[in-house]
């Protein structure tokens, strides 16, 4: 069965659900409302979350265009409202208050979608979290990432106060790689000086060919034991090994590298697939500390 998409608003006021749902045998994926906006992921059933403002009936309408094979279940407030109206006149499968969430949302998922095979041990020992995107080459939606990893992990019981930084250059760094230097092919040579080189060609590229239909490819996965990143770009790749160090005096006013360089000391690993278009960043928790949810 494929997962169930959670769209939510904030990480910390839907996790309850997220884990009754995967208790419940239910594979779940999470995305924000932005994130919905670039991409709907691949799943079996769409679960309206979203905490504080409820979403309007315009923007999940504009989802069902994309995805009108799909069901949907909204939660709402404890009564109706006219935003919920709203959500019903977009042709939802069915609508839940959240005061009902504890008691009825899985009869609700089971309704639509049939019990689950198993249900997963992974899901509950570790409280195990995918969040995945599919993004254009626009540089607006890279902290709509960063962002929603930053939610996840803002509670982690890090033992340095500026962990959570340090994770939040690695991956901008990562994803501005996979941008600029992946699908758009650009030469850190055309950041020295002003920039301006940099910015005209980056602004050129991503609406020319082969570059504009070229996606970012990112995958999350969270679990007591910390997350893992992995982020795959459309380009032709290229062979870590060459880099020059940045470190080195005569490369110090040098652009090329230092991302790299970041990454690799931000983060506890750092590796790279066979074509060079694909990294994966993984974070631990201090071990003792692992086991704190």
């Amino acid at each position: 069965m494929r997962p169930v998409l959670v769209v939510e608003e904030a990480a910390a006021d839907i996790a309850d659900v997220l884990l009754h749902v995967r208790r419940s045998g239910y594979e779940c994926l999470t995305v924000t409302p932005a994130g919905m906006d670039v991409d709907v992921p691949v799943c079996s059933l769409i679960l309206i979350g979203a905490v504080g403002a409820e979403v309007s009936g315009e923007r999940l309408r504009s989802w069902r265009q994309r995805c009108a094979n799909l069901p949907c279940v909204v939660l709402t407030g404890a009564s109706p409202s006219s935003s919920s109206e709203s959500a019903l006149r977009a042709d939802v499968s069915g609508m839940l208050p959240w005061t009902d969430v504890e008691s009825d949302l899985i009869p609700t998922l089971q309704a639509i979608l049939g019990a689950p095979a198993t249900v997963s041990p992974d899901a509950v020992v570790s409280n195990r979290e995918v969040l995945s995107y599919t993004i254009e080459n626009n540089p607006e939606l890279l902290p709509l990432i960063v962002s929603s990893v930053r939610q996840r992990i803002v509670s982690w019981p890090f033992q340095d106060s500026i962990e959570l930084e340090r994770v939040t250059v690695a991956l901008s760094e990562a994803l501005d790689n996979a941008l600029y230097h992946g699908n758009l092919d650009l030469n850190s040579d055309l950041r020295q000086g002003s920039g301006q080189a940099w910015r005209e060609e980056s602004h050129a590229r991503r609406t020319a060919l082969p570059y504009r239909d070229r996606r970012i490819r990112f995958r999350a996965i969270f679990d007591c034991q910390g997350a893992e990143f992995i982020i795959r770009d459309e380009g032709i790749g290229f062979d870590p090994a060459v880099l020059s160090d940045c470190t080195q005096m005569q490369n110090l006013e040098r652009c090329s590298g230092r991302g790299l360089f970041l990454m690799k000391m931000y983060m506890d690993e750092m590796r790279f697939n066979a074509t060079g278009n694909e990294i994966t960043l993984q974070k631990h928790r201090p071990a003792e500390l692992s086991g704190v949810h």
